[in-house]
This record gives C-alpha cells, structure tokens and sequence, in this order.
C-alpha cells in the first residue's frame, strides 16, 4: 500500500526508482560470469566421404562438389568449408544457432547420404557427425 501510495503521490520518485532499478539490472548482467551460461553444443556436422584410390582432385570433383550442392540446399547454415585429400572427403556444416535443434542437422545430414548415390560406386558412404561423438552412417 505504502509504494502504491507514494507513487501515485510522487511520480517522478517512481519514475526514478524504476531506472535505478533497471540500471542495477544492466550491471548486473555485464557482469555476470560465463559459467552461469548454460553449455551449448555448437550445432556443427561433419560429412566424411572415403574413395579409395582417388586423387584429391577427383574427390573434389566426383564428391565434394556434388555433396556440398546438396548440404547447401539445406536452410539455416551459417558455413560450409570442405577438405579434399587423397581418398578422402570432408565437409564441415555449421548451422546458426538460432532456434535448431540438433536433431534437424543430423536428420538433413542423412539426407545428404542420398545423394552419394550418385557419386561414383566405388566410394564408401558418406558418414555424418557431430564433434565429439561417434561417427553415423
């Protein structure tokens, strides 16, 4: 009652409580520490391709090029950098963070095994991960 009073009475003292206490509010959350965040996985997925005896040129052109058309279909990524090496490719997909879960990377990341049909036979499927985790196929 006291503080519905007083406001009604002096509303500039009102008004100035509530900017302090709104300025208490802002300093307080400048400073508070980074393990009071919550963990948040990055949502990255890597796409590994294996084509034994290819060179790394044929890798980019039969796999790499044509997996990151595909993944590059997908909504919501943020970056594509891929690595073409001799029998081997990957690619890293980073998602933005921004409302994605990380069911919705791995289920677009099984979709693009699809496409390694098309690929030529004799590479291996792509398999498709999340750091730190074991790889999927």
């Amino acid at each position: 009652m006291w503080l519905s009073d007083t406001s009604v009475r002096r509303p500039v003292l009102a008004m100035v409580m509530n900017l302090i206490l709104i300025a208490f509010g802002i300093v307080a959350y400048t400073r508070l520490q980074v393990r009071e965040y919550p963990d948040i996985e990055p949502p990255i997925v890597t796409v590994e391709t294996y084509y034994r005896g290819a060179s790394a040129s044929v890798v980019e052109r039969r796999i790499t090029q044509r997996l990151e058309d595909r993944i590059s279909q997908v909504e919501a990524i943020k970056n594509i950098s891929s690595i073409s090496i001799d029998g081997k490719s990957e690619i890293t997909v980073e998602f933005n963070l921004v409302a994605i879960s990380m069911r919705r990377p791995m289920t677009s990341a099984k979709r693009w095994g699809r496409s390694w049909q098309r690929c030529r036979r004799r590479s291996n499927r792509p398999m498709s991960a999340k750091p730190n985790s074991a790889p999927r196929c």
